[in-house]
């Protein structure tokens, strides 16, 4: 498998079980597992969405970063460097 394919791959299982995350917090909400009283089941399908969901969007915005579809921000060391007129520039005054 090449590696754009394995990168889309990975991106749309990821995406998939979000979605999929996101649907359970609704259905739980929806279907009263919280209100009016507090139900074991519900707290734990509730824990268990945010917490598939929050590990999956974590790995997406890691891909996201590393292929570069999300700006990278510089760090106050690289910022100098990669604009050189400008220190010497600060340097001056």
């Amino acid at each position: 498998m090449s590696a754009p394919r394995a990168v889309l791959s990975l991106v749309v299982i990821c995406a998939v079980i979000v979605l999929l995350s996101v649907l359970g917090l609704v259905w739980a909400v929806g279907a009263g597992l919280l209100y009016p009283q507090i139900q074991l089941d519900g707290l734990l399908l509730i824990m268990v969405c945010l917490m598939m969901g929050g590990i999956f969007s974590l790995m997406l915005l890691r891909v996201a970063q590393e292929y570069g579809w999300l700006p990278r921000r510089r760090s106050a060391v690289e910022a100098p460097a990669a604009n050189p007129g400008n220190a010497a520039a600060e340097q001056k005054k």
